[in-house]
């Protein structure tokens, strides 16, 4: 990976970091241009493969706008009991060099309660959520089931054969 995409995550952390302190949940926002659909996935993107650009390419075709919204490592090791090999910068780096994300949203909790997600919608302007096809249950709790209350929620086909588990557990064989 790249020094300059490392860098390029880094600077979307700091930016986030300073609209927080600045008092960034209160931006407002002009009108939406006609005909926009805004969609927000989220997801670890680790290791990042195929399968996370095809679900990309997949949710930037729901609508017009994709925003991607990166689970802080600290969520991914509470949920999935071990850190992500990538950090932060470099998860970051590599979502946001996707021709097909428009924008990227670091530091989403693995698990978004009501609240967090309502406050998504609304920062985001967002019009669907949408997830691959394959349930993310986490403690017992579907993780999308407040966008599946609102109606917000849309899945896609999630792409067979690739994962980052399947690719680390490849990557052990070889050594």
């Amino acid at each position: 990976l790249g020094l300059g995409l490392v860098q390029q995550g880094r600077d979307i952390l700091l930016r986030h970091r300073h609209q927080q302190r600045a008092g960034g949940n209160r931006v407002t926002f002009p009108h939406r241009p006609l005909g926009e659909v805004r969609i927000f996935m989220d997801g670890a993107f680790d290791m990042m493969h195929y399968g996370h650009c095809n679900a990309f390419r997949q949710a930037r075709a729901v609508g017009t706008y994709l925003v991607v919204g990166v689970n802080d490592d600290a969520s991914i090791t509470r949920c999935k009991g071990a850190p992500p090999v990538m950090d932060d910068a470099e998860r970051l780096a590599m979502v946001a060099s996707c021709k097909w994300v428009d924008e990227v949203v670091p530091n989403v909790p693995y698990v978004m309660n009501d609240e967090y997600l309502a406050w998504v919608i609304q920062r985001y302007r967002i019009d669907f959520v949408v997830h691959g096809d394959d349930q993310c249950i986490v403690d017992g709790r579907d993780v999308y089931e407040t966008a599946v209350k609102m109606g917000k929620y849309r899945t896609i086909p999630r792409t067979e054969g690739v994962s980052t588990t399947d690719i680390v557990g490849r990557m052990l064989l070889v050594t």
